[in-house]
């Protein structure tokens, strides 16, 4: 048996992206009842990610940390900034990390210009010797040179970088990082597999089922609350896409939000016309059931990524709608199309949306294969990692 230590995302902040990464670490590293130890952010309201790893059955242990902040004359601090529980919460990681065979600093936007988390625990493995990767790795635009400078040294002393997609290697190819390390595996959510007996009147009010169980089109739209994304947030054209939807295909609009954190994302969306034909769930789910969920949908319009990655995991058509350059990223590989908000009011978006209605058969077809060649590109990776890491 070997002992695996899976941290480095955010897991238990209510985020379904992270938690869909969190489901699919699991999945695949706990196929073999290997000994998982998962670190979850310090925060108040996540108990239910130790539900959701029991449910697993799973050979695991969970512990919960702060996350660290930039260094202050050469020592870590937390999120408080404190550097005496940094100590403390250094010193606790390094006791979980301590002995494993394999550290996973997986999924998630991480690298960034904020890249402690993973950098104190990349460092912390190197002194316990504890071989380390990263997985499904996402980055962002990174102007601060500071953090150019800590990534370049710390990634470089690792043997196998797996990335997102091929535009996060090439960014980490411009900030210097070997190209001999970096490989592309896809983000880990693409492994998951959506939960055929998921219970989806569980979802709704009752006067709300009839609605979700008629033949007319749905369409779910997803906007992130995220800071980054908030004041360009159109929310008068949104609801002119929803009543141009209504009006034209007498489509039902569904609103998914994906944070839950202090319910921010079913706030931001309460902003939109709320009628009999516009629902916002409230609901929390888990990802493998909303991935159920969409299945049935004839469109996704979000802001989030991991919303349009569930909805191409069951060949659902999806326009990004731009909130960085992971969302066009992730529609760039489908051959689809993604908009800033300050576009989705023009004739060309909507000469789109239309294309996209129209032609929903086609598009699912080649979504769903696209999916099946990054699902073998992904296999290929977990493959080649357990037999050089967990053999």
């Amino acid at each position: 048996m070997k002992k695996i230590f899976l941290g480095g995302c955010p897991f238990g902040d209510e985020n379904l992206g992270d938690d869909a990464i969190l489901s699919s670490l699991l999945n695949t590293f706990g196929s073999r009842k290997d000994e998982l130890t998962i670190c979850k952010i310090d925060y108040i309201n996540n108990g239910y990610i130790d539900e959701y790893v029991n449910k697993k059955r799973l050979n695991t242990k969970i512990y919960t940390n702060k996350f660290y902040s930039p260094p202050i004359f050469g020592f870590s601090i937390n999120g408080r900034r404190n550097p005496i529980k940094a100590f403390f919460n250094y010193q606790l990681d390094k006791r979980q990390i301590k002995s494993k065979d394999l550290l996973i600093c997986g999924g998630g936007t991480l690298i960034t210009d904020l890249p402690w988390q993973i950098i104190k625990l990349i460092n912390v493995s190197k002194k316990l010797n504890v071989p380390t990767i990263l997985f499904g790795m996402g980055m962002a635009e990174i102007k601060d040179y500071n953090s150019i400078k800590f990534l370049q040294k710390t990634l470089n002393q690792l043997e196998d970088i797996y990335v997102r997609d091929l535009f996060v290697k090439s960014k980490l190819l411009a900030i210097g990082i070997n190209e001999e390390k970096i490989k592309v595996c896809y983000d880990p959510a693409i492994a998951l597999i959506p939960n055929a007996k998921f219970n989806i009147n569980s979802l709704f009010e009752k006067n709300e089922i009839a609605l979700h169980e008629n033949d007319r089109i749905k369409i779910a739209i997803s906007l992130s609350s995220e800071s980054d994304i908030k004041k360009e947030t159109d929310f008068n054209a949104i609801n002119t896409i929803i009543k141009y939807l209504i009006n034209k295909y007498n489509a039902i609009i569904f609103l998914i939000p994906t944070s839950h954190y202090k319910n921010c994302d079913t706030l931001f969306m309460s902003k939109l016309s709320i009628n009999s034909n516009v629902i916002l769930i409230k609901k929390r789910f888990e990802p493998e059931d909303l991935i159920q969920f969409l299945s049935k949908f004839h469109l996704v319009l979000s802001s989030r990524l991991h919303l349009n990655i569930f909805s191409s995991i069951v060949g659902t058509p999806f326009i990004g709608l731009i909130r960085n350059s992971k969302i066009s990223d992730y529609s760039t590989i489908h051959q689809l199309n993604s908009y800033y908000f300050n576009e989705i009011d023009s004739m060309a978006f909507y000469t789109y949306l239309d294309f996209m209605i129209e032609n929903n058969k086609s598009i699912r077809k080649k979504i769903l294969n696209n999916i099946e060649i990054m699902r073998s590109i992904h296999i290929d990776c977990v493959e080649e990692i357990f037999k050089k890491y967990l053999a």
